[in-house]
C-alpha cells in the first residue's frame, strides 16, 4: 500500500512539474523584449558570437543563453527558457518539505506554486528573482533532506542568477533572527526535528565552489563570470541608497490583484499559526510572509516581481489552511453530510458570478444610459440579498456551519477561476500584455509590425531579410538592438549627415534629418507606458477586468528611401 501510495505521490508531483513547464513555455516568444530583458539578452548573444565585454550581474543567465545562443538561433523564445525552464522547479521544491508541511499539503503546494500568477510571471520574465527564489527553495529542501551536493549545487546556481538572490537571503536571515529570539511554540507537528541522516557541511560547500567554477564561468571560457556574484550583491547593497522604482502602492496593488486566492488562504493560515495552532511550521511561513513583505516594501530599488519572495510562503500557510477545512469538514460531518452546503455554494457562486459581470457593464468604457445604470445596480442589490436569503434559509434548515461551508466554497470557487484569469495576463498572453504590473521597463508595443517592415525592405531591396544598410538615429534602445539583431548592417549613430543615403533609417518621431534625397516615413509606437497614476477605484476595477488603462506613447518613425518602396522605379536601387 505504501508503495503504491508512493507512485500515486510521484506521480502528482510529475504532473504538477508538467503543468508548470507547460503554462511556463507556452507562446514564450510571443511577448517582444523589453528594454530591461534585452540588455542581458544581448549579452548573451555577443558571449555567442565572440563580442563581449562585460558579463554582467546576471552571470547564470548571460553564459548559459549564451551558450544557447551559440549553439541555436537567438530568438524571444530562446531567450527566456532558461528562467522559464528553472522557475517550473518550483512545483518540485514542496516534495522536499512534505516532511513538516504535510504529504497532502504539499501536494497541493505543488500545483498551487505551479499556477501562481506571480511565480509564472516570474519565470516568463528575464529577471534574477525568479531563478534565485527558485534555487533557494531547492537548496533549503535539499538541506532539511539531508542531501549535501544538491545543496551545494542549488545554493550556488542561485548566487549566479543576479542580485536578488541577496533579498531571499536577507528574508531568510531575518526569519532565523526572529526564531531564535521568540520560539515559544504551543505545539508541535510530529516528525518536525531535522532528518537522522547526517548533512556534510564540507560535501555542500564542495559543490558550491565547483558550481560556482563551472557554472560561472561556463566551464572556464568567460572567467570573468564570477565577478557577477560580487556585483550583484554590491548591485544590492547600493539599491538601498538608490531612489524608489515602483511605489509602494503598486507592490500591495499587485499582491492584492494577483494574488487573492493566496491572500485568502494565507490570511487565515497566519491567524490559525499564530493564535490557535503555534506549530512550529506555520509560525515558521508566517513569520517568512510577515519578512518577506516588509523587506520587499521597504527595499527602494523593489520591483513588483520581487512579490514572489512573499508568495511562496504564503502559498504554503494556504494550502495548510485549505487542507486544514477539508479534513475538519470530513472528521466531523463526512462526504453525505456536505450537500446542502455544496449546493448552496452552487447558487451562491452563480450568483457572485452574476454580480461580477454587472459590475463590468457598470464600469464599462462603452457606458449606460442612466437608467440601464440604475437597473444593473439594483440587480447587484438584489442578487447580493438573495445571497443573503440563502445563507440564512441554509443555516436555519440544516446548521451555520454548514451555510459558512457553502459561502467559503462559492468564494474559493469564483477566487479560483479569478487566478487562472490572472495566469494568463501575469503570463503576457492577455488582451493587452502592456497593461500588466510586472513590467519593469516600458512595453514595445509595434515591435513585430516594425521589424517586418525592415525585413520587407531587405527582401525588396538586396532579395535577402537580413542584408539592408540600416541606421539607427540616436536612440538608445537595448529593444531595438534585440529587435534589429537578425540584420547584418545596422549602424547606431547620433546623427546622420545629409549627404548619406542609407536604405532605411530610425530615428524618433520627434527628429525631422535632412535628406539629399526622397525618404518616406511611418511612425510606430515602440513604448508604452500605463499612466498608473492617474486611476481611481473604478480605473483599478475597469484594469481588473478588462485590462484597459490609458497610457502613454513614444514613437519611432522608419524611413525608407522612397526609391525602395512598392511601385517605385528600379533605377532607383542600388
Amino acid at each position: 500500500m505504501k508503495k503504491n501510495w508512493w507512485n500515486v505521490e510521484a506521480g502528482l508531483y510529475g504532473l504538477a512539474v508538467l503543468v508548470a513547464v507547460l503554462i511556463r513555455v507556452l507562446q514564450l516568444g510571443v511577448v517582444p523584449l523589453s528594454d530591461g530583458e534585452a540588455v542581458w539578452s544581448l549579452k548573451a548573444l555577443e558571449l555567442a558570437t565572440g563580442s563581449l565585454q562585460t558579463v554582467g550581474n546576471f552571470p547564470g543567465y548571460v553564459l548559459w543563453t549564451g551558450l544557447l545562443f551559440y549553439l541555436f538561433e537567438a530568438s524571444n523564445w530562446l531567450a527566456r527558457i532558461l528562467p522559464a525552464l528553472i522557475g517550473a522547479l518550483a512545483a518540485l521544491a514542496p516534495y522536499f518539505y512534505r516532511r513538516y508541511l504535510g504529504h497532502f499539503e504539499a501536494i497541493l503546494l505543488a500545483f498551487a506554486l505551479a499556477l501562481s500568477p506571480t511565480l509564472v510571471a516570474n519565470s516568463r520574465f528575464i529577471d534574477g528573482s525568479g531563478m534565485a527564489l527558485v534555487c533557494l527553495l531547492l537548496a533549503g529542501g535539499f538541506w532539511l533532506s539531508g542531501y549535501s551536493v544538491a545543496t551545494g549545487i542549488a545554493a550556488g546556481w542561485a548566487l549566479l542568477s543576479g542580485p536578488r538572490v541577496w533579498m531571499g537571503v536577507l528574508i531568510g536571515v531575518l526569519v532565523f533572527i526572529w526564531e531564535k529570539a521568540f520560539q515559544s511554540y504551543k505545539s508541535d507537528a510530529p516528525g518536525m526535528a531535522l532528518p537522522e541522516n547526517e548533512f556534510s557541511w564540507r560535501k555542500a560547500l564542495l559543490a558550491l565552489v565547483l558550481m560556482l567554477l563551472f557554472g560561472g564561468t561556463l566551464f572556464f571560457q568567460t572567467p570573468a563570470g564570477l565577478n557577477g556574484v560580487t556585483g550583484g550583491l554590491v548591485e544590492f547593497l547600493t539599491g538601498w541608497a538608490g531612489p524608489l522604482r515602483v511605489g509602494m502602492e503598486f507592490i500591495w496593488m499587485a499582491w492584492l490583484v494577483y494574488e487573492p486566492l493566496a491572500v485568502f488562504l494565507g490570511m487565515w493560515g497566519i491567524i490559525r499559526g499564530l493564535w490557535k495552532t503555534r506549530t512550529t511550521v506555520d509560525i515558521i511561513l508566517s513569520r517568512a510572509v510577515i519578512a518577506a513583505l516588509f523587506v520587499v516594501t521597504i527595499y527602494p530599488a523593489h520591483q513588483v516581481l520581487d512579490l514572489g519572495f512573499v508568495v511562496a510562503p504564503l502559498w504554503a500557510l494556504g494550502v495548510r489552511q485549505a487542507a486544514y477545512w477539508i479534513r475538519r469538514r470530513v472528521e466531523l460531518e463526512g462526504w453525505k453530510e456536505l450537500i446542502p452546503a455544496l449546493g448552496m455554494s452552487a447558487a451562491v457562486f452563480t450568483l457572485l458570478v452574476f454580480i461580477w459581470m454587472s459590475l463590468g457593464r457598470l464600469i464599462n468604457l462603452q457606458g449606460l444610459t442612466d437608467d440601464q445604470k440604475r437597473l444593473v445596480g439594483a440587480s447587484i442589490v438584489v442578487a447580493f440579498a438573495m445571497i443573503m436569503l440563502i445563507t440564512v434559509l441554509v443555516a436555519w434548515g440544516w446548521s451555520w456551519a454548514q451555510s459558512g461551508v457553502g459561502l467559503l466554497v462559492s468564494m474559493m470557487c469564483l477566487l479560483l477561476i479569478y487566478n487562472f484569469s490572472a495566469l494568463w495576463n501575469g503570463a503576457g498572453l492577455g488582451r493587452n500584455p502592456a497593461a500588466e504590473l510586472w513590467h519593469s521597463s516600458a512595453y514595445p508595443t509595434d515591435h513585430d509590425l516594425l521589424v517586418q517592415t525592415v525585413y520587407d525592405t531587405a527582401e525588396r531591396a538586396r532579395g535577402m531579410r537580413t542584408e539592408l544598410d540600416v541606421y539607427v538615429v540616436d536612440i538608445d534602445s537595448p529593444s531595438l538592438k534585440w529587435a534589429l539583431r537578425k540584420m547584418n548592417t545596422v549602424k547606431i549613430v547620433k546623427a546622420i549627415s545629409p549627404e548619406a543615403t542609407p536604405s532605411l533609417v530610425i530615428t524618433r518621431d520627434d527628429l525631422q534629418p535632412a535628406f539629399s534625397v526622397d525618404y518616406t516615413g511611418q511612425d510606430f509606437v515602440w513604448k508604452e507606458v500605463p499612466a498608473w497614476d492617474l486611476l481611481g477605484v473604478a480605473d483599478w476595477l475597469r484594469w481588473m477586468m478588462f485590462r484597459y488603462v490609458p497610457s502613454g506613447k513614444e514613437y519611432l518613425v522608419v524611413w525608407v528611401r522612397s526609391a525602395l518602396m512598392p511601385g517605385a522605379s528600379a533605377a532607383g536601387v542600388p
